[in-house]
């Protein structure tokens, strides 16, 4: 249930544009120990701004453009960043239905540029 609420609270702010070309940077992000979305970058990524590339059937290209950035499976930052993201396996189980973006439209919000 408290997913539900946070992602209600969390989608009622604009969600990002994921179009090709877009900038984004981190608004939200999932706190396994909330076990909710929480308002803010994930600590140490408050920097990472990424250019959106081409979606596909797989997912959306993301490529990191400036900032730092922490990547979950790493306790090391990087600066040099490409990788295709879509929306995780437990959020598509908690929103059945919901699209391969859903979710990065929830953690992302979008800036002018980086």
């Amino acid at each position: 249930m408290i997913l539900g609420v946070a992602l209600a609270g969390a989608a009622s702010a604009q969600e990002a544009d994921l179009s090709d070309g877009r900038f984004v940077m981190f608004a939200n992000h999932w706190s396994d120990t909330a076990e909710a979305f929480v308002q803010g970058p994930p600590p140490g990524s408050e920097t990472a701004c990424f250019r959106v590339g081409r979606t596909t059937e797989e997912g959306v290209r993301l490529v990191l453009t400036s900032g730092i950035y922490y990547v979950w499976w790493s306790d090391e930052s990087v600066s040099d960043y490409d990788d295709i993201w879509f929306s995780s396996d437990r959020f598509r189980s908690d929103y059945p239905g919901s699209d391969l973006l859903a979710e990065l439209r929830i953690l992302f919000r979008n800036v002018a540029g980086c």
